[in-house]
Parts: structure tokens; sequence; C-alpha cells
């Protein structure tokens, strides 16, 4: 019996552990205060340090100290454009719009499934959930797949099948 995402109900892998897939556990994670408040401490911690905080402020002037002041500045006057460019309503709309996410998770799509043609994604995302694993979804759909070996080696063996059922067949009617 396979488990399942209690939020988007997607098939979870058996060696999950947290009950959620990916994105809704990293989401709740994120969301829970005691969560935000642990990782404020280690920050806290870990620059409370003398010795990590001194190589900590050293990395970054080392970083600052190779830029000119016009680079500095520049770079601070995008950062200012950027952060008050993300932080407008109309952007925080935009990236929640159901369009914008279809439109991200058809370019993650492509992305992630560059070997896959577009008319086999279907199939391939119904066989990962049915098998094990990814890689043996892959490997099932590789001789559907025009231009790879499996998909050659299955075309011989096709036609080397036909010529001995037409050579059984041929035998069969000739007495």
């Amino acid at each position: 019996m396979s488990r399942s995402c209690p939020d988007c109900g997607k098939v979870l892998q058996p060696n999950n552990k947290s009950g959620y897939c990916a994105p809704h556990a990293l989401a709740r994670r994120n969301a829970s205060p005691e969560q935000k408040a642990c990782v404020a401490a280690a920050r806290r911690d870990y620059l409370a340090d003398p010795v990590k905080r001194a190589a900590y402020c050293a990395s970054i002037r080392k970083g600052m100290e190779n830029m000119s002041a016009a680079e500095r500045q520049r770079r601070s006057e995008q950062g200012k454009r950027m952060v008050s460019t993300l932080q407008s309503p109309e952007i925080k709309a935009k990236c929640k719009a159901p369009e914008t996410k279809a439109a991200s998770a058809a370019k993650r799509t492509a992305t992630m499934l560059h070997w896959c043609p577009a008319d086999l994604i279907p199939t391939y995302r119904a066989l990962s959930k049915k098998l094990a694993s990814a890689q043996d979804a892959r490997e099932a759909l590789m001789p559907s797949i025009a231009g790879t070996a499996a998909h050659a080696r299955r075309t011989v063996l096709n036609n080397q099948d036909a010529q001995r059922i037409r050579h059984e067949r041929d035998a069969a009617q000739s007495y």
C-alpha cells in the first residue's frame, strides 16, 4: 500500500519520513514559528562564536575589497530596486496566479524530463508512480523513444519476430 501526501495526494516514496511531499513538508516546516526561532537561534549561535564570526566577516570584507566603489554602489542600488519591485503587490499577485504556476511547472517539466518526448510524459508519470523508482520508469520507457539504443534493439527484435512468424506460417502452409 502506498502512502500519499494529505495536502495534495501525491504518492510518497517508501523512504519518506515526514508523511508529506517535499514542497508541503518544507512549507509546513518553514511556516512553523518554532522552526523560525530555531533557525534564528542557530544563526545567532553561529555568529556568537568569535572565530566563526571573524571568518564570516573576513570573507565579506574580502569580497567587498575586490569590488570597486562604483560596483558596490551599483549592486546596492540594484538590490534596492529588486526588493522594491519584488515586494510590490502586483508582482506578488502575479507570482501566485494559477497561470504563472502552470507555466513554471511546464518549464520545470521540460527541464527535468528533457530526455522524454512531450507525448510520453504522462506515460512516464504513470510508470514512475507504479514502479519502484523513476530510473525504472525511464528504462521501461526508453524502447518507445526513437533514436535510443533500446528503441533500435526493440525494432530489430520485432523484425526478427516477424520474420520467424512468417517463416513458421510458410512452413506450416507448405505441407
